[in-house]
């Protein structure tokens, strides 16, 4: 699983990654999905910024939960997205539990949220 963290300051330019799952990277040639969810903008802000710089399809939540399995089927990766209320990655759970479904790809999630860095409940967080 790949993390992305980004600074809402910083744009996606300044993100950085941790590499799990072997340490591979994603490859540029890889399908990829980037499902989001925003209440803001901001989400689907970072969201977009991902499926650009992954040559990436994006889709809003409310339209992938509409979806058949079929659908996710051709996708090498799938990102989900989501904002950060009380400790918890909005709809997290949704992405967490369509994950058992696509053990054959490779999957990521990242959160946006306004808290400064030195709060302690970034580091509960994570």
């Amino acid at each position: 699983m790949v993390l992305f963290f980004a600074d809402l300051n910083a744009g996606l330019d300044n993100y950085h990654t941790n590499y799990h799952e072997n340490g591979k990277e994603f490859e540029p040639t890889m399908k990829t999905l980037i499902i989001y969810t925003s209440q803001t903008g901001f989400t689907k802000r970072y969201a977009e910024w991902i499926a650009e710089k992954m040559s990436g399809e994006l889709l809003d939540l409310r339209d992938a939960q509409k979806k058949s399995p079929d659908y996710f089927k051709d996708f090498d990766a799938i990102c989900y997205g989501g904002w950060a209320m009380a400790g918890n990655l909005v709809k997290g759970k949704w992405f967490l539990e369509k994950a058992s479904n696509w053990q054959d790809k490779r999957l990521a999630m990242f959160c946006v949220g306004g808290s400064p860095n030195d709060n302690p409940d970034v580091d509960a967080f994570l």
